[in-house]
């Protein structure tokens, strides 16, 4: 009965010790320090000492603590620690070097970011160490997986990282160009754990088919993730050239083969082609389905504009526009007689049809009396005319189609006194 009594006696003393010991904690007498450090990844290991001043009052227990739970008690017999919890042995590892120092080493897990940890004896408190855990980004995808889009349509691609610490920034490239100003980001969390959704809204030409599309995140330095890398498929409608001159020469009577060539088309199966003059209207006729476009003996009224264009699955390419000009030896127009009083001004003219314009020479006879170049119409002009000048005036025009074709000109000019005519 009086052991019974005893025992009891002992606890309340004990107790009472307890109460006293943690009412009077100061932040002097004891010293937790981290190694490396409080700013940590995630599963780093780190080693928490907890250093006591020698002159601690017995008895010495030392608890290492969190803000939400008791991590480890560790007390002191000659270099060991006894009667340490087994849940203290298996998480972590303890030592008690001396009655002054002892050492905790952990793994820091994800959810100890902006824990508070310190050590304490019965009388004294540490100061608090706030630890900074750092999870890394481990993956960002890119969503859709397949792009595949209209030249000039907008399309919206989307990429999300894994849950991490500190929240991820995202990158967006295409072919290496940093296009991430075209993009709007926002986050969510879960359990303390941050997610970064980057969405990336852009318009897209046929120059970009081909082109890779991608992200990058990025949390901690130095160490990024990529995404998979989409190649962009741009569909686009045709693009067409002609391999002749725009303007394209050719020799009346002969045979002009107009051609045009698909220059750039996605896809580029099963293009159809036409034809088409520009003074025709496009529904009226078309002259041709295939690239090549063949006139036989053409003659000089089909000069003019020749379209080709061509047509995908996606839309009908701008006309490729071949001006077509067919040259012809010159024509010189059959006229009636000219026929003046003496004295008078004459002016002898006369129509030449050609391609391209005639240069031309006026003769009398053998005698050069005028040339002109690149003309329709020839004129030759007497101030004064005399009876001497009744005669055929010859007529010479050229062009690079023929030279010299020839033609006469008569002019008869009446004597003023008697109505007769000059001989």
């Amino acid at each position: 009965m009086s052991m019974s009594f005893v025992m009891i006696e002992w606890k309340i003393e004990l107790l009472t010790l307890l109460f006293l010991g943690f009412s009077s904690m100061t932040d002097a007498a004891i010293t937790l320090t981290v190694n490396p450090s409080y700013d940590v990844k995630v599963n780093q290991m780190v080693t928490l000492t907890c250093e006591l001043d020698p002159n601690q009052s017995p008895p010495i227990h030392v608890s290492f603590e969190s803000d939400k739970n008791s991590l480890c008690y560790l007390e002191p017999s000659y270099g060991n620690c006894k009667n340490t919890s087994n849940s203290c042995i298996t998480r972590y590892t303890a030592s008690c070097h001396n009655e002054t120092t002892y050492i905790l080493q952990l793994t820091v897990p994800w959810n100890w970011n902006g824990m508070r940890v310190h050590c304490q004896t019965l009388y004294d408190r540490s100061n608090y160490v706030v630890f900074a855990v750092k999870v890394p980004v481990t993956y960002v995808t890119l969503t859709p997986t397949s792009i595949t889009v209209i030249a000039g349509q907008k399309i919206d691609i989307n990429c999300t990282t894994s849950y991490c610490i500190p929240q991820a920034n995202i990158t967006w490239y295409i072919s290496s160009i940093d296009i991430s100003r075209q993009s709007k980001f926002t986050t969510d969390t879960n359990d303390g754990l941050v997610r970064t959704m980057s969405a990336l809204s852009i318009n897209l030409d046929k120059s970009d088919n081909g082109k890779q599309v991608y992200c990058t995140a990025i949390n901690i330095p130095d160490q990024s993730v990529t995404s998979m890398m989409n190649t962009v498929t741009v569909l686009y409608r045709p693009v067409v050239a002609s391999n002749v001159s725009s303007s394209y020469k050719v020799l009346e009577g002969t045979t002009a083969v107009l051609r045009c060539a698909v220059i750039a088309a996605n896809p580029n199966t099963g293009i159809m082609w036409r034809w088409f003059r520009t003074e025709t209207p496009i529904d009226f006729e078309f002259l041709s389905y295939i690239p090549i476009f063949t006139i036989s003996h053409i003659h000089r009224n089909m000069s003019g504009s020749y379209n080709c264009s061509a047509s995908n699955s996606v839309g009908t390419s701008e006309a490729a526009v071949i001006t077509v000009d067919v040259q012809y030896k010159p024509n010189i127009i059959d006229t009636q007689r000219t026929e003046v009083n003496e004295g008078e001004r004459v002016v002898l003219t006369k129509e030449i049809v050609s391609n391209p314009l005639s240069n031309v020479s006026w003769y009398n006879g053998s005698e050069l009396l005028l040339t002109e170049s690149s003309v329709r119409t020839a004129t030759y002009t007497i101030e004064k005319a005399v009876c001497m000048d009744t005669k055929n005036f010859t007529l010479l025009a050229s062009n690079t189609v023929k030279k010299n074709v020839s033609g006469l000109v008569e002019l008869v000019v009446n004597y003023h006194l008697v109505y007769f005519i000059c001989l």
